[in-house]
């Protein structure tokens, strides 16, 4: 009696037909049950540290992230405004910078990239100045129209801020 999903004749031939010149046939099958792909950074809440977070990020969606070249784009500017904004107003009553997180997943069978950044400094609700003023700050805004869905949880020990992008991986070109 053979156990496992398939009988043994039917995983050989799904096994020659892959290696003999079929994956285009296999890889949305193995596309669906891969595994998401993670990438976890953390450090202090520095403009250094938010440029070299960068330059992984992009490195990351290029090589780990099937998607488009704007999507990845719209990932890069978005989480840095995350970054900016940890660096820039989290620990801006403390004497020293704090901790910051990044954390991004890939799941290529939901065609989606989840980025979390998170800090645990203070929040302070952003002025409610007119658009049309010169220091108003934009960076909330443009997060919000970067990715499919941001959503911002402010508490007395930190904030997190979620991006969440669709990758729509059949128009994307790997480079």
């Amino acid at each position: 009696m053979e156990t496992g999903l398939w009988p043994k004749r039917y995983r050989e031939k799904v096994i020659a037909a892959t290696a003999s010149g079929y994956p285009a046939l296999m890889s949305p099958l193995l596309q669906e049950t891969a595994a998401p792909v993670r990438l976890t950074l953390a450090g202090t809440a520095r403009p250094d540290t938010a440029a070299k977070w960068r330059h992984v990020l992009q490195h990351w969606l290029r090589h780990e992230v099937r998607a488009p070249e704007d999507i990845r784009e719209d990932v890069v500017l978005g989480v840095n405004e995350a970054l900016a904004n940890c660096v820039e107003h989290a620990y801006r009553s403390r004497r020293e910078a704090g901790a910051m997180k990044l954390q991004a997943s890939y799941d290529p069978g939901a065609e989606s990239i989840r980025v979390c950044v998170s800090d645990r400094g203070s929040w302070r609700k952003p002025s409610s100045r007119l658009t049309t003023d010169p220091r108003a700050s934009r960076g909330i805004t443009l997060m919000h129209r970067l990715a499919d869905h941001c959503t911002i949880h402010a508490r007395p020990n930190g904030t997190s801020v979620y991006l969440d992008y669709t990758t729509d991986a059949d128009n994307a070109v790997q480079q």
